[in-house]
Order: structure tokens, then sequence, then C-alpha cells
């Protein structure tokens, strides 16, 4: 397993660091160590592109404690060589209208956050919502906090998404880092950190 940055000229590589994963499954331990070790030495350092090696709780790892933003694929299913989107129910949020307040039930499929609508012959559509931008904070304690602003359809404004998980989510069994990504597979901007 190695950790490794880009530099000039376009496609060479610097190695920052290395392990050597003698078991299976233990890369992503190895990974969160190296990218947490590092992280000192590297102030401008922001983000951590991996493969789906990386589960909720090495996001949730990496963007809380280093406060790494974390690019990778959610793990999906496969069904005759075809991926099957793993898709499950976030929260619901209430945004302003002119009526009134709305609630909004927010689902993640493949890691982005969209809404589902019911279509003409009653199956439920994934509709997934441009993300605005995303955004971090830092807390007394040192740890971060991420969230993603998304444009809700239908006109009615913006919501701003929770990435990090919380005791909330816990109560609940929800494990929402290995579900939502900050810039998931289907981002206009995903494609272009990912490569």
């Amino acid at each position: 397993m190695i950790v490794a940055t880009r530099d000039l000229p376009e496609n060479s590589r610097i190695i920052l660091d290395a392990a050597f994963v003698p078991t299976s499954g233990g890369e992503a331990v190895q990974a969160v160590d190296r990218f947490t070790r590092l992280r000192p030495h590297l102030p401008g350092a922001q983000t951590v592109i991996y493969d789906t090696a990386l589960r909720g709780k090495h996001h949730q790892h990496l963007m809380r404690e280093p406060g790494l933003m974390t690019i990778n694929r959610v793990t999906a299913a496969a069904e005759r060589r075809k991926r099957i989107e793993k898709s499950t129910f976030v929260e619901t949020k209430t945004v302003g209208t002119v009526n009134g307040p709305r609630e909004v039930k927010l689902f993640a499929r493949g890691g982005q956050i969209g809404v589902s609508e019911l279509t003409d012959t009653g199956e439920l559509t994934f509709i997934p919502l441009d993300r605005i931008r995303t955004h971090r904070t830092q807390s007394q304690t040192g740890s971060y906090r991420w969230y993603n602003d998304y444009r809700v359809p239908d006109g009615l404004g913006t919501v701003t998404v929770r990435l990090h998980g919380n005791d909330e989510d816990r109560a609940r069994k929800f494990n929402r880092t290995e579900n939502v990504r900050p810039i998931p597979n289907g981002d206009p901007d995903f494609e272009r950190l990912y490569r």
C-alpha cells in the first residue's frame, strides 16, 4: 500500500509513505494510519482519493480527525456484471416555501443525495440533487464537521446535509459515512478528481 501525491509534470507521482499489508482486509487500516500520520506534515492537504477499501468508519475518522475529505465510490452489489448502487433513506429536512414549511425526504444512492418520486407506474425514481458546495468547520476540540449544500428541485431552495456521523445516526443504526459521499460518483467534479 502506498500513499502518493501528484506533481508536475502531469502524471508524475511522489511517494510519501508505504506499508506492507500481510493479510487481506488490512489495507484500509494501514492507509488511514498513514494518512493520519502524514497530515501534520502536509498543511495544504485537503483530500484523500482511494478505492472502495475505505469504508464508513475510515471515512468518519479521516473527515473528523485530520479533517481530510474522502473521495471514492460507495461499495455496490453486482448482478450479472452490472453495478447495483446501494440506496437508503438519509433524513427529512424542512424547507421554507411561499406556502409555508415543507418536508423533503432525502435518500442516498451510490453516495449521492437525492429525492425519490413515484412514477405513473408506482415505481420510485431517484433524482440526485445538485451539490452547490462542500464545506467544513473545526470545533474547539480540534475535530472537523463536514457539510454539503444542495439545490432542492421545484424551487424549494437549498438544504444542508451533514456528511459526518453523529450520536443521532448511531442511535438509529445509520452509517452515514458509508452511504453519503462529499463528492460522489455522478457529481460533475467526481471524474476529474477521481481519475
